[in-house]
């Protein structure tokens, strides 16, 4: 959800940046925005001038417009950045891991997480809302275990068969605007046969206020990129 929250955000960069003196004439144009007469109203020069030639409102009032959107477009171009990848056991990024079966040793995946919230502003009005968690979801059919649970002692607010799930807020350093965030999970295969799934990491929203769900969406949806993907996984039990 968050995620593609991010990829709307980067559609709408994409036509403010294209379509921007179109929405400019519009908004002048026919909507009437008249930025000029207010301005008018505190100082007489500008209102006689306004009165004398018509076209010096529209000129004002587009370059009021262009300022304005030009502005949304710096805040929507830099993004904080919540980014989860799972790595192999040589710290390369993979969308497949080839589990092996459980009378084998068990696969070893690396999550690193990284989370820059750009300022301390942002990160103090998240955790106000009801900060974020960092979910994981596993095949029913692989036993996993989370190899260094105690480095997240606490942090950790689900453990289920088929996912867990932790708070960054309190799994980060405090006081930072840009922390790591490391799980070290270990996989094991209970199936009898070949079968496969996905390992599907994700950020989602932790609050039960509404109101404060919504200003949450808004936010992440306004200054924050999310990158995480799905890792396909597959169990041979025919390979030895």
């Amino acid at each position: 959800m968050l995620r593609s929250l991010a990829e709307s955000r980067k559609k709408l960069l994409k036509f403010l940046t294209i379509f921007s003196p179109a929405i400019t004439i519009f908004l002048v144009y026919f909507l009437k925005l008249n930025f000029a007469m207010v301005a008018g109203k505190f100082s007489k020069s500008l209102f006689a001038e306004l009165q004398s030639k018509p076209t010096l409102a529209f000129t004002i009032n587009s370059a009021v417009v262009v300022i304005l959107i030009s502005s949304l477009i710096e805040c929507l171009k830099y993004p904080g950045e919540f980014v989860v990848e799972l790595k192999n056991n040589s710290r390369k990024t993979d969308s497949y891991f080839d589990v092996r079966p459980d009378h084998h040793r068990p696969t070893v995946v690396h999550m690193d997480c990284n989370f820059n919230f750009k300022n301390s502003f942002f990160r103090w009005l998240i955790n106000k809302l009801g900060s974020l968690t960092l979910n994981c979801e596993i095949p029913s059919w692989l036993d996993y275990t989370i190899e260094n649970k105690k480095d997240l002692k606490e942090k950790i607010l689900l453990e289920s068969r088929t996912e867990f799930e932790l708070d960054i807020n309190r799994a980060l350093q405090k006081k930072t605007t840009k922390s790591p965030l490391y799980v070290k999970l270990s996989l094991l295969s209970k199936s009898c046969d070949i079968n496969s799934g996905i390992i599907n990491p994700s950020i989602e929203i932790n609050s039960t206020n509404k109101i404060n769900k919504i200003l949450l969406y808004v936010i992440i949806w306004m200054f924050f990129d999310i990158k995480t993907s799905d890792y396909k996984v597959e169990v041979r039990n025919d390979l030895f």
